[in-house]
């Protein structure tokens, strides 16, 4: 499976000025670099161009790969982005409790490791992780003198 960022790599980036094609331009002018089915309905295809659509039945959604930001998603148990295994501990936690603190995800960014609870929420049937941060010591910046 590829990352976000590999993606990033191998299509153009098709910059800010460029009038984003329609999904049936892409399908049928444009060369695949990867596509992925997200359960039974939807499907994420990658074109060459650096545009992906996002299809979900009928519906599609065209997007510039390049803005894409931030991200965390889990593929057999390995947070991908962030070079983390999620050991049996984490997941009877997140199962239990919606959280698990972790000590030492990467950051790609930045090129460390940092702290961060990682948060399990259920959304219209759906699995969602995000990360919450820890709140920092000391003066906030509304007290700053």
């Amino acid at each position: 499976m590829l990352t976000l960022c590999e993606i990033k790599q191998k299509v153009k980036n098709p910059g800010k000025e460029r009038k984003v094609p329609t999904a049936k331009h892409l399908q049928d002018a444009e060369m695949i670099v990867v596509s992925r089915h997200i359960g039974r309905e939807a499907e994420v295809t990658v074109y060459q161009c650096g545009y992906a659509v996002y299809r979900i039945g009928k519906y599609a959604t065209v997007f510039p790969v390049h803005a894409c930001g931030d991200y965390l998603y889990l593929s057999c148990g390995e947070i991908l982005c962030m070079r983390k295994q999620v050991d049996k501990k984490m997941a009877e936690d997140l199962l239990r409790d919606g959280r698990t603190h972790v000590t030492d995800f990467y950051s790609q960014k930045t090129g460390k490791n940092f702290t961060a609870d990682l948060l399990l929420e259920t959304v219209d049937g759906r699995a969602n992780f995000r990360l919450e941060f820890p709140k920092r010591k000391g003066k906030s910046k509304g007290n700053r003198k």
